[in-house]
């Protein structure tokens, strides 16, 4: 099985490097904004020795950095993410049909909803992923939504697709076409979260009553914030397979279209939405052995 390992950057190397600092001179910036300077430097103390511990355990896979991966995946037969839910919806958006798993690299600085493994479970994914090469393992079929913009396809979402201003300070402005009815909406922006999204800002939205499976495929929306609600306004809804949201936007700033917060697309007043759910991302698990006692 040709594994691709994808790690993620410390916070202190990835800001040096977006920030092109030296050492020293992150360090004085820490301490200005008065930054957890102790905090940080031992985020990236561990991210390293995770790196060396995983590298050593899987020396033959290939090895790549979060922010490397920009392209569709090819050539592999497993991806495996160490680092947090952003790692995992970034990567999960360029696997195709590639099975994925995700471990949570530090789980003492990150919650992971979407990583099943931290790395703390050391004996267990490291267990786990020497007996793939057995076939000792099952995959599950996660939700994914897709959408167009003007019929054009864009990056689809394991978490959640946001429509609204680019600045949350200004009014969002749409028409939603839901089950055969419109409705002219005012608001901060509205969310269509999957189960793997729910526990995130759609989870936030909604109150945190509301949550499921990233199995399950049924997605949801809510209206952020509505203006001057109204009884019959449609503020939230599921989304099940075979079904579509269409909105069209009335935003006079600049709209946007958001996939996982990571790729953005303009949703300037005019746009056309279409969003539907899509190919499920394909994440390996532990076989379940049936009890033959």
């Amino acid at each position: 099985m040709k594994k691709l390992i994808v790690m993620k950057h410390s916070k202190y190397e990835f800001e040096r490097k977006i920030l092109n600092l030296s050492h020293d001179e992150l360090i004085k910036k820490y301490n200005k904004e008065r930054a957890n300077l102790n905090a940080i430097m031992q985020g990236h103390e561990h991210q390293l020795m995770v790196r060396e511990q995983v590298q050593n355990f899987i020396p033959n896979a290939t090895f790549c950095m979060v922010d490397e991966i920009n392209d569709i995946i090819v050539g592999y037969d497993l991806v495996i993410v160490f680092g947090g839910d952003n790692s995992m919806t970034k990567v999960s958006c360029h696997v195709g049909d590639i099975p994925i798993i995700g471990v949570n690299s530090d789980p003492d600085r990150s919650v992971g909803h979407l990583t099943r493994w931290a790395i703390h479970d050391e004996h267990d994914v490291m267990d786990f992923i020497e007996m793939l090469d057995f076939h000792e393992y099952e995959i599950e079929e996660w939700q994914r939504l897709e959408a167009t913009l003007d019929g054009k396809l864009i990056t689809h979402a394991t978490s959640e697709y946001y429509f609204g201003e680019r600045m949350r300070n200004k009014m969002s402005r749409h028409v939603l076409i839901f089950n055969g009815r419109e409705y002219e909406q005012k608001c901060s922006g509205i969310i269509i979260a999957t189960g793997a999204g729910s526990s995130g800002w759609y989870r936030s939205i909604t109150g945190g009553n509301i949550m499921w499976k990233p199995t399950y495929d049924v997605a949801a929306f809510v209206v952020s914030e509505p203006y001057n609600p109204q009884r019959d306004g449609c503020y939230h809804g599921e989304l099940a397979p075979g079904n579509e949201i269409v909105l069209y936007s009335l935003n006079d700033d600049y709209g946007i279209a958001s996939a996982d917060s990571w790729d953005e697309f303009p949703f300037t007043r005019g746009t056309e939405a279409r969003i539907y759910p899509g190919r499920p991302l394909n994440v390996l698990v532990p076989r379940i052995k049936n009890d033959t006692r």
